[in-house]
């Protein structure tokens, strides 16, 4: 009887723990931002199809690439250096900004969220994942460019209506002058 309630048991847990891996997978393979996991020596063990839209490349040959090759150089040591940090103070997740490397070597922008995985107090995976935020990048960089310029242009503006205030001004001044010089000349 022991062994038959030990055994239903087992079985629950294993239904259990597969219908969670089942609704983990759902959420890692349908979630809209790109995940991967890599380990310590920054091999990926899995990436996402979101991960592979974001990237440009295949979810084959992701799974067979480093995190590092798809980041330049400053993303690079940002990333070991976060990584670092998490491992050393036993965090659970930071996040940073950085840029992915398309395939076709185009760049970008990304909002990281780096989690170590932890096994018996060792990190022996990390998780990022990627949030694209380059249309946000280049709406902002478009938003200081035109309020550069509607500043340039209300500086300019303001130095013309200057000049012309001081032109009025000195010619009404020259008028008055020449007719004071004329009313002299008529009284003397």
């Amino acid at each position: 009887n022991k062994e038959k309630k030990l055994k239903a048991r087992v079985e629950q847990t294993l239904k259990e723990l597969k219908s969670s891996e089942q609704n983990y997978r759902h959420i890692f393979d349908n979630v809209h931002d790109g995940i991967l996991i890599h380990d310590a020596e920054f091999n990926i063990k899995s990436a996402n199809p979101a991960c592979a839209v974001l990237t440009g490349y295949p979810l084959e040959e992701l799974n067979r690439s480093k995190i590092l090759q798809l980041l330049p150089q400053q993303s690079q040591l940002d990333l070991k250096s976060t990584e670092d940090n998490l491992v050393r103070n036993k965090g659970t997740d930071c996040a940073m900004q950085a840029k992915f490397i398309k395939k076709d070597n185009s760049e970008v922008f990304i909002n990281l969220s780096v989690n170590p995985i932890f096994s018996e107090n060792k990190s022996v995976n990390f998780q990022c994942t990627a949030h694209d935020v380059t249309e946000r990048k280049r709406m902002e960089e478009n938003l200081h460019y035109y309020l550069k310029e509607v500043t340039r242009a209300q500086e300019d503006e303001r130095k013309r209506i200057s000049l012309e205030l001081h032109d009025e001004t000195v010619q009404y001044l020259i008028v008055l002058w020449r007719q004071l010089e004329t009313l002299s000349q008529k009284n003397t």
